[in-house]
């Protein structure tokens, strides 16, 4: 067999489709949570010693849904966020899984 004609037969195999196969059905859309009006949180946060510690809580607390808006300071021991109340508990694991104490 030529290199043609196994490239041929190859393409044609792929395109067969098994007779008496059912489509599986589609999985159900998962639901989505409506969040709450997001509101400003002051989160007592300790262990930031600068800027790049405050770079690396306002980097994963911004990708949690809902945050409209984060500022972390190193000096305050504080992180300032502005997103739904319901979202607390995720904002504080986030920080707590960088390796700082949330209060």
């Amino acid at each position: 067999m030529n290199r043609i004609t196994a490239t041929a037969v190859v393409l044609v195999s792929l395109a067969i489709v098994p007779l008496g196969c059912e489509q599986k059905p589609a999985a159900p859309a998962a639901e989505t949570v409506k969040l709450g009006a997001p509101v400003e949180m002051t989160i007592p946060v300790k262990g930031m010693h600068c800027e790049g510690c405050e770079g690396a809580v306002c980097g994963k607390v911004e990708k949690i849904e809902g945050v409209t808006a984060v500022k972390a300071s190193h000096v305050d021991e504080a992180v300032v966020v502005t997103a739904p109340p319901e979202q607390r508990e995720a904002i504080e694991a986030a920080i707590k899984k960088l390796g700082y104490t949330v209060d």
